[in-house]
């Protein structure tokens, strides 16, 4: 009987848990966004950057998907130089 009530409860619990949500205004999964449109978010990359509190120099380049690369002598070096790349980034 104990065993009964427990599963009982259990069920209650997983029922009561249970959220359905329309979906509204979610965009086709099947287009994806142009090169050039990926393109033209990146920032701005083609000068160098002097930045305060870097040890050494760091240097940052993106690959052919826009993916950047950091290259430091130091840890704290690329964290830093990370730390700027991201804020780079639109939002």
């Amino acid at each position: 009987m104990a065993g009964d009530a427990a599963a009982a409860l259990h069920a209650a619990t997983e029922r009561r848990h249970a959220i359905v949500l329309p979906v509204v205004g979610v965009p086709s999964m099947t287009t994806s966004p142009s090169r050039e449109s990926l393109a033209q978010a990146l920032p701005d990359v083609r000068r160098a950057v002097r930045l305060p509190g870097l040890g050494a120099r760091a240097e940052v380049w993106r690959d052919p998907e826009g993916a950047p690369h950091v290259r430091a002598a130091s840890a704290r070096d690329a964290f830093l130089a990370q730390g700027f790349v991201h804020a780079q980034e639109p939002r």
